[in-house]
């Protein structure tokens, strides 16, 4: 299931819904969906970890690429912690996949690839404004679908799937 998110000619950049990633695809690939499916709640959440932030600004490729080899296809134990003002849920991650859990914000502070939130450093950073999707232009508004969110309770412990990552600060799970 697919979000129109942006039309430019015949090119339709799309959010998969369920999974968390962009695509830029044609008009000629785009299907309707029937009305149960649309009704299905999403099933990837946008979360960011809780407890890490990046050392100078910006998450570097290496700490991205190290934090989706310690999430992607792993059986992770996902807390929520909060949920901010922008819908993403700030989740602390934990891979039980092996013999011994591993705490994901610890591992990457401990590999000197993030640093501890509220540390000076991390206080001192500046915010990096989110950006957000409006609503689409005119023309393309009889081919969108509104999806409903997943309500996930702050608090609430469950098996989790990374689907798509971005870096620590942005990547979506399916909860289990």
């Amino acid at each position: 299931r697919a979000q129109i998110l942006k039309v430019d000619g015949q090119n339709i950049k799309v959010k998969f819904v369920d999974y968390g990633n962009d695509e830029t695809t044609t008009l000629t690939r785009l299907k309707h969906l029937a009305p149960k499916h649309v009704s299905l709640p999403v099933q990837a959440i946008r979360c960011s970890l809780h407890g890490v932030d990046c050392q100078r600004g910006t998450w570097t490729e290496g700490a991205s690429h190290k934090f989706e080899d310690l999430t992607m296809d792993k059986n992770l134990i996902s807390k929520i912690i909060t949920k901010t003002k922008d819908g993403v849920h700030v989740v602390s991650l934990v891979d039980v996949s092996g013999e011994s859990e591993l705490n994901i914000s610890e591992a990457l502070v401990r590999m000197g690839l993030a640093i501890r939130a509220g540390s000076p450093v991390s206080i001192m950073k500046p915010e990096k404004p989110q950006q957000s999707v409006g609503p689409p232009s005119p023309p393309i508004r009889n081919l969108t679908q509104s999806f409903k969110d997943m309500d996930v309770p702050i608090g609430k412990s469950c098996m989790a799937v990374a689907s798509w990552v971005n870096s620590p600060a942005e990547f979506f799970c399916q909860l289990g």
